[in-house]
């Protein structure tokens, strides 16, 4: 749960999913969920949940491309405190690259396509083991809105390097 604090301003996120994997090595039904707060963007509150079917399309050589679709069910409230809600298509898609035994590299990207608004989220991130017990994780994460109010930009974007303690 990522949270921000400044001053009166924050940045709350949670997301769940749940699977339940098929007879296929890779292919499962899903449950998703995620709720966000975030005083600096285009939606003041933004909750969705979505289930539907995702498998593996590649396995090779250290790569994995892996891939999901299904309804859900949005709602938001923006900047200008308009209430938006309605179903939902929600894709995602993800490919894994281990590049060695201690550093893998993952793109993610989901698209969250409503009548009101189209949402891309689109994360790429390195993450390296650096001992043990300690893993690192540099990420980028770019965010966009279709429909957004006219004091807002509809592109938001996070850098992020994280220090992961396993004991």
């Amino acid at each position: 749960f990522p949270v921000t604090i400044l001053g009166e301003i924050s940045l709350y996120f949670a997301s769940g999913r749940a699977g339940y994997k098929l007879d296929n090595d890779h292919a499962k039904l899903f449950l998703f969920g995620s709720h966000t707060e975030d005083d600096f963007g285009a939606y003041t509150k933004y909750s969705l949940i979505s289930a539907g079917y995702g498998d593996r399309l590649y396995q090779g050589d250290g790569i994995s491309i892996d891939a999901e679709i299904g309804p859900g069910y949005y709602t938001g409230k923006n900047s200008s405190d308009i209430t938006e809600k309605g179903a939902l298509v929600r894709t995602a898609g993800s490919l894994d690259w281990v590049i060695s035994d201690s550093a893998t590299f993952r793109q993610l990207l989901s698209l969250e396509a409503g009548s009101d608004n189209k949402r891309t989220q689109s994360e790429t991130s390195v993450s390296a083991r650096i001992n043990g017990s300690m893993q690192m994780k540099a990420a980028f994460t770019v965010q966009h809105d279709s429909d957004v109010p006219a004091s807002k930009k509809n592109t938001d974007t996070q850098t992020s390097l994280t220090l992961v303690y396993t004991f």
